[in-house]
């Protein structure tokens, strides 16, 4: 019943401004017939200018309803690509935290190693030292 409102109202503005024009047009036949042929004419130009002109507002309130509703589907895409973005940033950004921490890590063991194997030493030159 709600959906596609924007194209309902569009064709119910269509259908008021036929129906003005065609009652327009007819009013004025029958004014005619009846010998008064000014007011005849005056009402089927007036009517139908009225007619046409008033579809205007009705047939616009559609138009907007449709636009904003294509907009809104626009900005919803551009919504679920930022958050794209940024969950691929953020996955990125966590790969490059965890290289830096594993790299960081490896440092540290190394540097330990190398203390480790110069404290060897050390002892070793100490107790031949105290062996002699």
């Amino acid at each position: 019943m709600f959906e596609n409102i924007g194209g309902k109202i569009k064709t119910l503005a269509k259908v008021i401004t036929f129906l003005g024009i065609g009652l327009s047009v007819a009013f004025g036949f029958l004014l005619i017939v009846g010998k008064d042929y000014m007011a005849g004419l005056v009402t089927i130009i007036v009517g139908v200018l009225v007619s046409w002109i008033g579809s205007f507002v009705l047939y616009s309130w559609g138009e907007v309803i449709d636009e904003l509703k294509e907009q809104t589907k626009i900005q919803e895409g551009i919504s679920v690509m930022l958050t794209n973005q940024i969950n691929n940033q953020e996955k990125k950004e966590t790969e490059s935290h965890k290289a830096k921490t594993i790299e960081e890590n490896t440092k540290r063991y190394e540097n330990q190693a190398s203390t480790v194997k110069s404290l060897d030493a050390f002892i070793k030159e100490t107790e031949t030292d105290e062996n002699k």
